[in-house]
């Protein structure tokens, strides 16, 4: 374990050389210990530290592309276009860029492509490698979804903030990289996990926008799905703070006795000990309020 946490300090440091926007504690203690406690149980003892370090990767891409699309002082789409397409292709358009762009541009290659070598050496990588980059696309859209109310609060709308919203977190892209991570998988049960990792997904946004959002308001970030329904929203009546943090938290509730129904669908790991990991990150994310 020492190990991994030099590691994971490693890529930190390198991460806060380039991107000072967030607090080191949200990579060094919430993404660092909240991927530990959310790891399917079944990830192989031998991969398990090559697990946590595909995840540190992938939730430090997200946190730099996040923060580019929604932060009004960072927002920078025209480099979003860029970065959206190294996952899938390896061109090169430093000559485009301004120094500072350039960093970023830097730091994201680098943090793909050591997500790409990290991932190679699980041993399902290959198998299901496309409905990861598939899961990476959605990561994107929401992205690119949040870029779009920030520069026009007007087209914002409750049910698109639902829609898209979720897929920011990762956590069906992380879910995939277990799966990497467990020799004895069946792969007859790729769809039912991936559905029961939806169902968590959106579990983790709504722990997230209850998290998030005094910080967001500081940032005059306008992406919160909370905010949205409070403010902004278009297509349907306003609601009070309070009436919408009932509203989602009513909705994890129901989110969790739904994942537990795929008990009897899943062998390749224990749905009830990842049910408890997503409650624990619940609980951690409003520990951390303030921090992440």
């Amino acid at each position: 374990m020492n190990s991994l946490k030099a590691e994971v300090q490693t890529l930190i440091s390198t991460y806060c050389s380039v991107s000072k926007i967030r607090n080191v504690e949200l990579f060094s203690k919430f993404l660092f210990n909240g991927y530990k406690m959310t790891t399917l149980n079944s990830v192989d003892e031998k991969y398990f530290n090559k697990v946590i370090m595909a995840k540190m990767h992938l939730g430090m891409i997200i946190t730099l592309y996040d923060d580019l699309a929604d932060n009004p002082k960072f927002q920078d789409n025209e480099l979003l276009k860029i970065l959206y397409m190294l996952p899938f292709a390896d061109e090169n358009f430093k000559q485009e860029l301004s120094s500072e762009q350039l960093r970023i541009y830097n730091l994201s290659r680098f943090l793909i492509a050591g997500l790409d070598d990290l991932l190679e050496g699980l041993p399902h990588y290959k198998k299901i490698k496309e409905f990861f980059l598939f899961d990476m696309e959605q990561v994107f859209s929401a992205n690119k979804y949040s870029s779009l109310i920030t520069s026009m609060p007007e087209g914002a709308s409750s049910y698109e903030s639902v829609r898209y919203g979720h897929f920011n977190m990762g956590i069906v892209a992380a879910g995939m990289i277990d799966l990497m991570g467990i020799s004895k998988l069946k792969l007859t049960e790729l769809g039912t996990s991936r559905s029961a990792f939806h169902h968590a997904q959106r579990m983790g946004r709504i722990s997230n926008l209850l998290a998030t959002l005094d910080r967001e308001l500081e940032e005059d970030d306008i992406t919160n799905e909370l905010f949205i329904q409070m403010y902004l929203s278009y297509d349907s009546d306003k609601h009070d703070r309070k009436s919408c943090e009932e509203k989602v938290m009513d909705e994890f509730y129901s989110l969790a006795k739904k994942l537990l129904k795929h008990k009897q669908a899943i062998a390749s790991f224990c749905i009830e000990t990842y049910n408890k990991g997503i409650k624990d990150l619940h609980d951690f994310h409003l520990d951390l309020k303030g921090t992440i």
